[in-house]
């Protein structure tokens, strides 16, 4: 599998067919999002975009997500009658999924 095959279609890494990914198909993988995201910072120096304004917006949204998230919660946990902590992981698998199409 070459680096722009595995980009253009990250599902594909698994070469082999095997439902999990092998450490060359892993390394195939990261090496194209590496190469993404070097593109990307190169692109962005291009048009002047100020490094520390965004690498600051990016942390301080990290942040406000975080602590949203976790006031969300702290509510529905203290609401509800029940156990729903694994409302979490489908949470999760959904932004994967998501992140696929």
């Amino acid at each position: 599998m070459t680096i722009i095959k595995a980009y253009a279609s990250p599902e594909d890494a698994d070469a082999d067919v095997s439902k999990s990914i092998s450490a060359r198909e892993a390394a195939i993988l990261a090496l194209s999002l590496s190469l993404d995201g070097i593109a990307v910072g190169f692109g962005a120096a291009l048009a002047g975009v100020n490094a520390w304004a965004v690498i600051a917006f990016s942390l301080a949204m990290g942040l406000v997500a975080l602590k949203l998230g976790s006031w969300l919660g702290n509510k529905a946990a203290d609401k509800l009658p029940f156990n729903i902590s694994w409302l979490a992981g489908i949470v999760l698998i959904a932004l994967a999924v998501e992140k696929l199409l």
